[in-house]
């Protein structure tokens, strides 16, 4: 399997990319809206739930989680309604592990 450099990995379930620079990786919009993608690899066994979160800094996302079939990607919008500077963590938890997101800009 050929990994994206700029994706976390935990269970089979891939999430890109794996941190954002606020500024030039997300689409102004409001403040910022930034879109992170999950994936199940196409070779797991059983689909598999996931529900995120993040913290640090005045925020909404859509889906908060959800359900991923083998080769499935699902797109997480995630607007964060503040200014730079930003310091914050969006989470992924899949069966007990956690894949970490930081999201900064200065």
């Amino acid at each position: 399997t050929v990994m994206d450099a700029n994706a976390a990995s935990t269970n089979g379930v891939t999430v890109t990319p794996s941190s954002f620079d606020i500024q030039n990786d997300c689409q102004p919009d409001n403040e910022y809206r930034c879109t992170i993608t999950l994936a199940l690899s196409s070779d797991a066994d059983n689909a598999v739930s996931w529900s995120a979160s993040l913290k640090g800094v005045d925020h909404d996302f859509h889906p908060r989680r959800g359900r991923l079939e083998p080769g499935q990607q699902q797109q997480i919008i995630v607007y964060l309604y503040e200014t730079c500077p930003i310091d914050a963590e969006f989470d992924v938890a899949v069966k007990h592990q956690q894949l970490n997101v930081p999201l900064h800009c200065n």
